[in-house]
């Protein structure tokens, strides 16, 4: 049914909203992928830099990768 083509993207954006309100601040370790919940960022946790996961979790970073 054409008319039925978009709800999904409306149906997931709205659950997505959902999460994003009910679930609280987490801080992730770099190197094991393990996620507090419920934790106090400090002032050194900074927003997650998937460039910086990736070199410490599998050795290379995207420059090296492309080359």
């Amino acid at each position: 049914m054409p008319w039925t083509y978009g709800l999904s993207l409306i149906v997931l954006s709205l659950v997505d909203v959902v999460l994003y309100y009910r679930l609280s601040e987490a801080v992730v370790c770099y190197r094991c992928d393990t996620v507090y919940r419920d934790a106090r960022p400090g002032a050194r946790q900074q927003p997650f830099d998937l460039l910086k996961h990736d070199v410490l979790k599998y050795g290379k970073s995207w420059a090296e990768v492309e080359k």
